[in-house]
């Protein structure tokens, strides 16, 4: 298991944006080749990934609606959101 301290420190240094962490152990962050990167806090092991055709130059910003949590990311000049599953 990787410390979180190692695990923040290797995302900061691929990652062009800001990075924002959750509750749930999720860590998520932007990058200059234009992907939006979640990844397991406890382990430092990628959970997902999505190419989004631009660098990604703002920090990943989340929030609620209807009972549903959504990442926002900005990317270039075009803003996206994705569903956050539950559980």
């Amino acid at each position: 298991m990787r410390p979180l301290l190692s695990v923040f420190a290797a995302l900061v240094a691929i990652a062009l944006a800001g990075v924002l962490s959750t509750d749930g152990g999720t860590i998520f962050t932007g990058t200059s080749d234009g992907y939006v990167l979640a990844v397991n806090s406890s382990n430092g092991n990628e959970i997902w990934r999505h190419q989004l055709g631009a660098p990604v130059d703002a920090a990943p910003m989340t929030y609620m609606a209807n009972g549903k949590q959504f990442l926002v990311v900005a990317a270039g000049s075009t803003v996206t959101a994705f569903a956050v599953p539950s559980g």
